[in-house]
């Protein structure tokens, strides 16, 4: 064979070779290209479940806020009843004592009433009383101013009688008396005040 012959089989060769190689190369980055594209995959699609995890997580943390704040509202709602439950009550205590209050005023004054009207009777029954015994001591005075008159004009009818013989000191004395007994006597019965009187013997 000639060396021109030789030369082109082994370049024939080499570039079997090569081609061999570069289809071995192509090959394998073809198989590179597919396990970066799976692994680009599954990337995406952990990615896509952790924004799927994380969303779920936001929703979660969402209504978790809600809810503390829902919880928030219901306790400051309850404290606010609880504060109004307290008014309430103390209202009411007021309310109470109020009225026991009240009522303990409405006994004292029943009770002053009653004292006061039993006073009022008790003052009445001495009046009464007060008015029976002036009655009666005015009938005692009215009998006594009468026997009294009576005994007077007995005594004076009786020295009108005995004047003419009796004795001049024993008329003088016995006009003294009489005239003494008739300052006792009321003016309109014919008693005399002391300066009327004018003893003469």
């Amino acid at each position: 064979m000639s060396a021109l012959v030789i030369v082109a089989k082994e370049k024939a060769d080499a570039a079997k070779i090569a081609r061999a190689h570069a289809s071995e190369q192509s090959q394998l980055s073809t198989v590179a290209a597919t396990l970066a594209k799976e692994e680009r995959a599954d990337a995406e699609a952990a990615a896509a479940k952790a924004e799927a995890e994380a969303t779920v997580a936001r929703a979660a943390s969402e209504k978790a806020d809600v809810e503390a704040r829902a919880s928030e509202a219901a306790a400051a709602k309850a404290d606010e009843e609880a504060r109004a439950s307290e008014a309430a009550a103390d209202k009411a205590s007021a309310e109470a004592r109020a009225s026991e209050e009240a009522a303990a005023a409405a006994t004292a004054q029943r009770e002053k009433a009653v004292a006061q009207r039993e006073h009022a009777e008790a003052e009445r029954a001495k009046a009464e009383e007060a008015s029976r015994n002036a009655v009666a001591a005015r009938e005692k005075a009215d009998e006594s101013e009468k026997s009294a008159i009576e005994a007077f004009a007995a005594a004076a009818s009786y020295l009108e009688e005995v004047k003419k013989i009796m004795p001049q000191g024993t008329l003088w004395w016995m006009t003294r008396e009489l005239e003494e007994a008739r300052k006792f006597m009321p003016q309109s019965k014919g008693g005399r005040t002391s300066k009327h009187l004018n003893w003469k013997p």
